[in-house]
């Protein structure tokens, strides 16, 4: 028994694709937003208009801290190279980070 009472749900699943690159950080700080601020239709409009603007808000700092998450990711891959005497990847790595 799966300790559900014999009831799983996968829930809703969205894939999304790219090519010849990952997602941006853009991409990551919206579906982060979707999935913890949702807006009902039915709310009133002066409701949805506050709610619409704390997610826009709430996806701006998303955003700066996977910006910034992915910086330091960057930093702690870049050292770990340098000290594995790959230079070059390592610089490669560095140029991904501007």
């Amino acid at each position: 028994m799966d300790g559900l009472g014999g009831f799983l749900s996968a829930g809703q699943v969205t894939v999304t694709t790219t090519s010849g690159a990952g997602h941006p950080p853009e991409f990551y700080a919206e579906r982060l937003c979707d999935r913890l601020i949702s807006i009902a239709e039915t709310a009133p409009p002066e409701i949805r208009l506050q709610a619409q603007a704390y997610r826009e808000r709430m996806q701006a700092v998303a955003l700066d801290v996977i910006k910034r998450a992915i910086v330091s990711n960057h930093t702690t891959v870049i050292n770990q190279l340098r000290k594995a005497g790959m230079n070059e990847a390592a610089e490669l790595v560095f140029k991904l980070r501007s």
